[in-house]
């Protein structure tokens, strides 16, 4: 990239402090209701909205793309990627994208609550904080009973003796106390995560060797433990997470046993048991 490109692209950014990258896949509504929430979320916060997209028909972008502009002007930036390059790849090319010290990885099927992105933020403040995610929870108007409306869909992971990652207290009262005390994790869901640019860029990223996605956000949690980090947990940081709106609409189908073959393969025996930790 010649240096006169990067001055042009660099004054069309809004000075931020976080960076909110968003992959995206057509489903423009869905993309839209999450873009509503970020304005409450975000408080105070200065923010660009960097969103890659992943192959979307051409309607389904221009309905997004009016409603970004018409909402945020200048915050916007859309990078077109014309196939699914999926997730990890998305996320590091919206990453090199930006110049904010913080980047916010959001799942365009995650509705934040007021205030939540600030939230995060006062998180990083603490120096050895390397990664910090959200208490997601299903949708308040779900019916379907593998998600509990309102209840815990997220709020870090753990492993069990067989090096499987768990989701902890799924289908709990977001309120109970075991929940609440969650406050550090092993790893935490790409889905609405904040970590520091230049922490990110030490690790080189999101891992694109999992392909379309899935373990990746993990692995990265684990590297930047390796560093000496910590991995928070935001509980006054909440978002409704509509899991796997995208897959289930286009029939993706995410390497979940190839990528937990390679991320066992990755860490070379060294994944800690964690579960007797948080149950």
């Amino acid at each position: 990239m010649s240096r006169k490109h990067q001055k042009n692209r660099r004054s069309k950014f809004v000075i931020s402090l976080v960076d909110i990258i968003i992959p995206a896949f057509d489903m423009s509504a869905m993309l839209i209701n999450c873009l509503k929430s970020i304005p409450d979320a975000a408080g105070d916060i200065i923010y660009n909205i960097i969103i890659v997209d992943n192959g979307s028909k051409a309607e389904e972008i221009k309905a997004y793309r009016e409603f970004g502009k018409a909402q945020f002007g200048d915050k916007l930036h859309i990078i077109e990627m014309h196939r699914n390059t999926g997730f990890p790849h998305a996320c590091n090319r919206g990453a090199s994208f930006g110049y904010s010290p913080l980047l916010f990885f959001l799942n365009d099927d995650v509705i934040l609550y007021p205030n939540s992105i600030d939230k995060l933020v006062r998180y990083m403040d603490e120096p050895k904080t390397g990664a910090v995610g959200m208490k997601l929870i299903f949708p308040k108007d779900s019916n379907d009973p593998r998600r509990p409306a309102g209840k815990v869909q997220h709020v870090g992971m753990s492993t069990n003796i067989k090096g499987d990652f768990i989701h902890n207290f799924v289908g709990w009262s977001p309120d109970n106390p075991r929940v609440l005390a969650v406050k550090e994790s092993y790893a935490i869901t790409g889905a609405a995560m904040m970590t520091r640019k230049i922490l990110f860029k030490q690790v080189h990223g999101f891992d694109e060797q999992f392909g379309m996605g899935t373990y990746e956000d993990v692995n990265l949690c684990l590297m930047l433990r390796d560093l000496g980090y910590n991995i928070r947990v935001a509980q006054d940081a909440i978002g409704e997470h509509f899991v796997g709106a995208t897959a289930l609409d286009k029939q993706i189908q995410y390497p979940l046993h190839q990528n937990r073959e390679l991320l066992l393969a990755k860490r070379g025996g060294k994944l800690l048991y964690t579960e007797w930790e948080i149950w």
